[in-house]
């Protein structure tokens, strides 16, 4: 079974939503892991996958968000 417990609750809404997965905002994290590993069709390799490329996007993103802020704060 793969392993999700390396991202956030928000990056299994993502992955959740690009599976075609029903989801609702109140669902907490097992939850959301328990859909995502019970559901029709799933493939461990294929949400790995995913999962990972989520996960770095997000992190990809907050670097960049730390990055601009901390030339910003240089430039003033």
């Amino acid at each position: 079974m793969v392993d999700l417990g390396k991202g956030r609750r928000e990056d299994l809404f993502v992955l959740a939503t690009e599976l075609n997965l029903k989801h609702d905002k109140s669902m907490t994290t097992a939850t959301l892991k328990n859909l995502i590993t019970g559901s029709e069709g799933y493939d461990e390799e294929l949400t790995k996958n995913l999962h990972a490329t989520i996960v770095g996007g997000r992190k990809s993103n907050e670097e960049r968000i730390r990055t601009e802020e901390q030339e910003q704060k240089l430039r003033t």
